[in-house]
């Protein structure tokens, strides 16, 4: 039972807790799950995924990592789009437009973007525990399998790509320079 309160005496359970303004408290999922190793740089998958819920034609997005032997692991987004905006979606949810939304919209860093966008088909769900929470390894294991990263079922960005318009360094913030 060593290590398992901090010094606030709270359980450490490996999840991730938001707290709202009155106090009550969230779980948005498992910290384990949460941290995607992309080139070296650690992404927070909420960060992405808060961000991608921000676009107004996207009602569900889940960020996880992908294994790659190039980089370590791609930054992989499983989105369901509006009902209403689904005769567009391969118009609006490529993942060039994504990934230039994401930088200079809502101002994610390049190594932040995601790599691999797999667009949710009517009817398809995204995996969930018995509790409800979504279950990531089930996810990927259900949608970037190695069979459908190479198929057109999931958009590959090639690497070697650079975004237009974006700045060219991983760590800089999108929009700085870039305009």
């Amino acid at each position: 039972m060593k290590n398992v309160f901090d010094d606030n005496g709270y359980y450490l359970t490996g999840d991730f807790i938001r707290r709202a303004h009155d106090d009550s408290l969230f779980i948005l999922g498992r910290a384990s799950q949460d941290v995607v190793r992309f080139t070296g740089w650690k992404v927070f998958t909420l960060d992405v995924e808060e961000a991608l819920l921000k676009i107004p034609h996207i009602s569900a997005a889940v960020v996880l990592g992908v294994d790659d032997d190039q980089v370590d692991q791609r930054v992989s987004a499983l989105v369901v789009t509006e009902p209403q905006h689904e005769q567009t979606v391969p118009e609006q949810v490529s993942l060039a437009t994504l990934r230039r939304t994401l930088a200079l919209e809502h101002q994610l860093s390049v190594y932040k973007l995601p790599t691999l966008l797999r667009v949710l088909a009517p009817g398809e769900e995204i995996p969930r525990t018995s509790s409800g929470k979504i279950s990531k390894p089930a996810a990927r294991e259900k949608f970037f399998a190695k069979n459908d990263i190479e198929s057109e079922k999931v958009e590959v960005w090639d690497l070697g790509r650079k975004d237009e318009g974006l700045p060219t360094r991983a760590w800089d913030w999108a929009g700085i320079g870039a305009r």
